[in-house]
């Protein structure tokens, strides 16, 4: 894994994608449902280019259903039963 992310990221070597994964792991969510807040923004961006996207809400474009799920079964916290 770490050496995919090496060579897509063009990082040059395993140790430096390694380093790049422990500073991330600190600001990533630990849970990736898609933030609302994100969503908002987005949807505030494209109606800069496009009017009618403004008429769209968030909650029509979010579905948690499947991240709900694995949430609920435990795979997020524990992916392989650990």
């Amino acid at each position: 894994m770490k050496a995919a992310l090496a060579k897509y990221l063009r990082l040059g070597s395993v140790d430096k994608a390694e380093e790049q994964y422990q500073s991330a792991l600190p600001v990533l969510p630990k849970k990736p449902y898609v933030d609302v807040a994100g969503i908002t923004s987005m949807i505030e961006f494209l109606t800069e280019s496009d009017p009618s996207v403004a008429k769209i809400k968030p909650e029509q474009v979010i579905n948690h259903a499947i991240m709900k799920k694995l949430d609920e079964s435990g795979f997020i916290e524990h992916p392989f039963g650990k």
